[in-house]
């Protein structure tokens, strides 16, 4: 999936999946504390996308974590964010399935990981991805929502309301 975004986008310099686990880990082993690496055949973090957007394609990226007792205020926070400033790519992660929609010169793009394609989507269409991960109730894991702009290079931020 980050290669597709990284491929839409027009970001050139990662050519594999096998690159992308190996900069992850080395991002993973440089935290503080060091987080347990990924084997080669284990699923990326929410985290880890945002943070491989942050370091490795020079996004300023804002993460939003779904818990049930907030959904209203992260819905709320989230349009407004995306009304205030363009986005470059708003990722979703619900469990360790992960979809991504990308602004392409005005024209928005829907990945899924679970397709072959991208499909060109309307605002409708954006919004109601975004509230179905925000809205999904969640008990194990809270879905998360990431917004990556052009931006502070290595800046990652997670949201808490």
């Amino acid at each position: 999936m980050i290669l597709n975004v990284l491929n839409q986008l027009g970001i050139l310099g990662t050519t594999s999946v096998l690159e992308v686990r190996e900069r992850i880990n080395q991002m993973r082993q440089e935290s503080n504390p060091p987080r347990i690496l990924l084997n080669p055949n284990a699923w990326f973090t929410s985290e880890d996308v945002g943070k491989y957007l942050s370091t490795y394609a020079g996004l300023n990226v804002e993460e939003y974590v779904c818990f049930n007792d907030v959904q209203s205020k992260v819905s709320k926070a989230i349009q407004r964010s995306i009304a205030e400033q363009p986005y470059n790519v708003i990722y979703t992660t619900s469990g360790m399935h992960f979809t991504a929609i990308v602004n392409v010169d005005g024209q928005e793009l829907f990945l899924d990981s679970l397709q072959n394609n991208p499909i060109v989507i309307n605002e409708d269409r954006r919004n109601k991805e975004i509230r179905q991960n925000v809205f999904s109730n969640r008990t194990d894991v809270p879905d998360r929502v990431g917004i990556a702009r052009a931006g502070r290079e290595g800046h990652y931020q997670i949201v808490s309301l």
